[in-house]
């Protein structure tokens, strides 16, 4: 809903049109976004400004006149029902633990300090013990208010005061109340998000970008993924960590086509998982919204500088990133064939070759021992495994399931999963470790004879 206030201030013989001009630019500039409906509402909160709406709650308060002057607004009823019409409730946790966002804090003699801001989920009492995590204190809860009205307890959704006893309100001024113990130091976690359409900034896997999740803001390193796995799927409420996930170089962005210069929203960027290693410990909901920005880039001066948002899922200790998150490179190694074995018959009573000797896949030094049994794909297609050493210049020997078509000088694909967290340097290998049919040899065709006709 886009609100246009104080329009009091217009003569009331030029309002009329110039609230139209005002809402024909607003949608010309939001035309090609996704408010472009939005609807407009034109309204003036107090008719005459500040010093009016002063002077009658001083008349309210003094009650020293007998007729007070009486705020007057235009336009209030049509917001409040179109906040009716469009408003939604959201879904509100009262059960979980405490935790309060706190946007402003100052100090009352002789009382304590309060903190002001929304409880975001859970309930507290007065005379509640509630912890500031950034500080690592617990403090008593002495009272609050809502609205300047004292209250005895509050919810999740509640805008409030805590007054809290015995708290230097110069060592805060955002930050975290909840339920002692509930919120702990997160130093890696998993969040899904989506590429901000408008960023034009790097934004390769493995980068630092500034990272904001709640009041805090931190450096992070983050890694993409998920893509190509979530691809056409709904976004999904847990990390899968049974299954592998492709590393990806660059944060995923939705495919742009020639005369396709509006997207509608960031919606329609793909869905991709991002794991954000931390510099410093954070604090904050597990549901946070995570906004990752490019804040160095000389280059993006004049240009946005959020490059991605999305939300926090769960949280993954350093320490274990390596099993939770099995994120792989497929690697490839390029050999070459350095003879044919001998032909053999075939059960239809064909030659065929059937196994042959490899080269320039292995130093001279390496024990081949330990690559015995290793899948290999020739250039033509066909798979087979390492056998057995030949000689002692790195030279090896390749069996095949069935006949091959590879030539002398023709190569030899080692195909193998390297997991990014891993600190083993085996080679892992399964049913994705194949080379792409677009790299393979494409088979001639056979040319026809005299005897075809």
């Amino acid at each position: 809903i886009v609100c246009f206030n104080k329009v009091d201030m217009l003569p009331e013989a030029e309002r009329a049109d110039a609230i139209a001009k005002a809402t024909k630019r607003l949608r010309a500039q939001l035309a090609t976004s996704k408010f472009r409906d939005a609807p407009v509402v034109a309204c003036a909160a107090c008719v005459g400004g500040e010093k009016v709406a002063a002077v009658s709650a001083e008349d309210k308060a003094s009650k020293r006149r007998a007729e007070p002057v009486v705020n007057q607004s235009l336009g209030l009823d049509d917001l409040v029902e179109m906040l009716r019409r469009r408003a939604r409730v959201p879904e509100r946790d009262e059960a979980g633990p405490f935790f309060f966002a706190i946007d402003h804090c100052f100090p009352i003699r002789g009382q304590g300090t309060v903190v002001t801001g929304t409880a975001l989920r859970g309930a507290c009492r007065a005379n509640d013990v509630v912890e500031l995590p950034e500080l690592g204190l617990e403090k008593k809860v002495k009272s609050m208010q809502m609205f300047r009205k004292a209250v005895k307890s509050i919810r999740c959704g509640d805008r409030a005061g805590l007054c809290l006893a015995q708290l230097d309100a110069t060592v805060i001024e955002r930050g975290i109340v909840a339920t002692p113990g509930s919120v702990p130091g997160l130093s890696a976690a998993l969040a899904l998000v989506r590429r901000v359409r408008f960023f034009r900034g790097p934004a390769e896997t493995e980068r630092k970008f500034h990272v904001t999740l709640g009041h805090a803001t931190t450096l992070a390193t983050a890694y993409f993924f998920g893509a190509a796995e979530l691809k056409g799927k709904a976004p999904p409420s847990s990390f899968d960590s049974t299954r592998e996930y492709v590393y990806q170089e660059l944060l995923a962005e939705r495919p742009k086509k020639k005369g396709d210069d509006a997207v509608e929203d960031d919606a329609d960027e793909p869905l991709q998982w991002c794991l954000l290693k931390f510099e410093a410990k954070v604090r904050c909901q597990l549901d946070a919204l995570v906004i990752g920005s490019n804040l160095e880039a000389n280059d993006l001066s004049d240009k946005c500088r959020i490059a991605f948002h999305g939300r926090l899922v769960e949280r993954a200790d350093a320490a274990d990133v390596g099993d939770r998150v099995r994120l792989y490179k497929l690697k490839r190694k390029v050999g070459a064939v350095a003879k044919l074995g001998d032909p053999c018959v075939d059960k239809s009573g064909e030659r065929a070759i059937r196994d042959v000797v490899g080269k320039d896949l292995f130093a001279k030094e390496a024990n081949m021992n330990q690559f015995i049994g290793t899948r290999l794909q020739a250039s033509t297609g066909e798979m087979g495994k390492i056998a057995s050493a030949f000689g002692r210049s790195g030279k090896f020997k390749v069996a095949f399931d069935g006949p091959t078509l590879v030539k002398p000088g023709g190569k030899l694909y080692l195909v193998y999963k390297k997991y990014v967290f891993s600190t083993s340097k085996a080679l892992h290998q399964d049913d994705d470790c194949v080379v792409p049919p677009e790299d393979l040899e494409q088979p001639k065709p056979r040319r026809p004879n005299a005897a075809d006709a």
